[in-house]
């Protein structure tokens, strides 16, 4: 019965411990349990109440743990800040799972923005990684960090040698509509791949003049990615009198590349 409720509880709101005191103490004899469910249990329910103590004890369980545990794992680390939940967190940035790499990257960036952040983009930018950004909802995700992390994390993977994180890095820094991050983007108008081009094409659409220079060898392009970011570029524009580029909207582009 307690196995039944703590992992159900695990996936829901965390509840006030200072309003279950008896309840509290119990769980936490529970932890100390030499059943080893029965303590896992009672310290993944602990760490979701805010017990960041414990936070550690679960991390230890990462290398043995089923991809159920290390789901409420990754759950119950999103209420807890301390350092040995961001290295929980960095860990499963690179498990088997795509949900579970979807809430680290969210834990991270939640509860350790900036440096969380770019602890995603170290884990993209390692090779043999299978983190992708269609795990991560960048668009959604960045929306409060600061321009100042997107236009460095961004001119990170534009220098990186994938295509497909080049993409991802144009789409990040842009979204800063600094002008000297655009003149960046210029030398990727021309670029071979067609998600990188693509990109830039989304990125110039911020600076009309940019984006009609750009257009005439665009629209001759044999890529549908390509002519597909023309048309996308046109649509966001279509209610403003400049051509603009949303983040949230811009970010699908790279997910073909996945």
């Amino acid at each position: 019965a307690f196995e039944n409720a703590a992992s159900a509880a695990s996936d829901g709101p965390a509840a006030d411990p200072a309003s279950f005191p008896d309840l509290i103490r119990e769980i936490e004899s529970l932890a100390a349990h030499a059943h080893p469910r029965v303590a896992f249990l009672a310290s993944l329910r602990l760490v979701a109440l805010g017990h960041s103590r414990l936070a550690q004890t679960l991390v230890n369980r990462l290398p043995e743990a089923s991809e159920s545990e290390r789901r409420q794992i990754v759950h119950a680390l999103s209420s807890i800040s301390t350092p040995a939940a961001r290295n929980a967190n960095i860990a499963l940035l690179a498990d088997s799972a795509e949900r579970i790499r979807y809430q680290a990257a969210g834990n991270l960036i939640d509860n350790f923005s900036d440096d969380g952040f770019a602890d995603l983009v170290d884990e993209l930018l390692r090779p043999g990684s299978p983190l992708r950004a269609s795990d991560i909802s960048f668009g959604y995700r960045t929306r409060n960090l600061p321009a100042s992390t997107l236009q460095r994390q961004g001119r990170r993977l534009i220098d990186s040698d994938s295509p497909r994180l080049q993409a991802l890095g144009i789409l990040l820094a842009v979204s800063t509509a600094q002008d000297r991050i655009l003149d960046s983007v210029d030398p990727f108008l021309q670029s071979d791949n067609p998600y990188v081009r693509a990109a830039a094409l989304r990125a110039a659409a911020r600076d009309p003049a940019r984006f009609e220079q750009a257009l005439p060898d665009a629209l001759r392009h044999p890529s549908p990615v390509v002519r597909s970011a023309i048309a996308q570029a046109f649509i966001a524009s279509s209610s403003s009198e400049e051509i603009s580029i949303s983040p949230d909207e811009s970010v699908s582009l790279t997910l073909q590349s996945d």
